[in-house]
């Protein structure tokens, strides 16, 4: 009785796993470092702003985690400080309002490049990759590669983004050596620079009531936890800073 013919697809399992550890290298670059007096206010998929404060951080080596959405790679997320009674004048507020404001128009062509990555690296790639394999995929992504990179070159001639050069120069870098860092790059620049204002004022005088009070289960979590075994100076300053914040 003859056999049936056996077949074998070469190279599926390398092509696929080739994806998914660019995948894991893109989304790797989403998990931050928080300290305990930091919080962060993303943008949404509509780009509005939405404050996130966990009411139980999860720490490594002391520092709070935060994951960040790999899914949306045209959105900024922004470290503020909290807890920060000294950060939450009219004037610091203000300021920081103004700053945000055009800190997210300057985002706009890195919004593009960014959109542009993750449509090459993790659509046209795989898919193209399923059609004629890796090998010959590669030779069409990486021309796309350099454009990309050109391209986040010429954003940066026109607006460094209050980097150096050397830190422009580094970025570019970073994204030459891995390609999944350039769908990352509005994250990578929102996060690199903590705001003035508090972020838990700036949520109140800025994002709307509702979105406030929706936050303010989360910050009163905290501070209770915070006052568990808090010295005296330390009780003091979180009183004054709950009543900053009419909490």
């Amino acid at each position: 009785m003859d056999k049936e013919p056996v077949y074998e697809e070469k190279g599926m399992i390398t092509d696929d796993m080739f994806w998914l550890i660019a995948f894991f290298l893109y989304a790797v670059d989403h998990v931050k470092f928080l300290n305990g007096r930091e919080m962060i206010i993303r943008e949404t998929a509509a780009l509005r702003l939405s404050p996130t404060l966990a009411p139980t951080p999860f720490t490594l080596t002391g520092r709070g985690l935060a994951i960040l959405n790999p899914f949306l790679p045209y959105t900024a997320v922004f470290r503020f400080p909290w807890l920060a009674t000294t950060s939450m004048t009219s004037d610091t507020l203000n300021k920081t309002k103004r700053d945000l404001d055009a800190a997210r128009k300057r985002l706009a062509p890195f919004r593009a490049v960014a959109v542009s990555g993750s449509f090459t690296y993790f659509l046209v790639g795989p898919i193209t990759t399923s059609f004629i394999g890796l090998g010959q995929t590669l030779i069409l992504i990486v021309p796309l590669h350099f454009l990309l990179l050109a391209l986040l070159g010429f954003v940066f001639s026109r607006d460094g983004f209050d980097l150096s050069r050397r830190q422009r120069a580094g970025l570019i870098a970073e994204c030459l050596i891995c390609p999944m860092y350039v769908p990352a790059i509005v994250k990578r620049l929102s996060w690199r620079r903590s705001q003035e204002s508090d972020g838990v004022a700036f949520t109140r005088e800025n994002l709307g009531a509702h979105t406030f009070a929706e936050l303010m289960p989360n910050v009163a979590f905290r501070l209770s936890d915070m006052l568990e075994g808090a010295e005296e100076a330390e009780r003091v300053e979180i009183e004054n800073y709950k009543a900053a914040i009419a909490l």
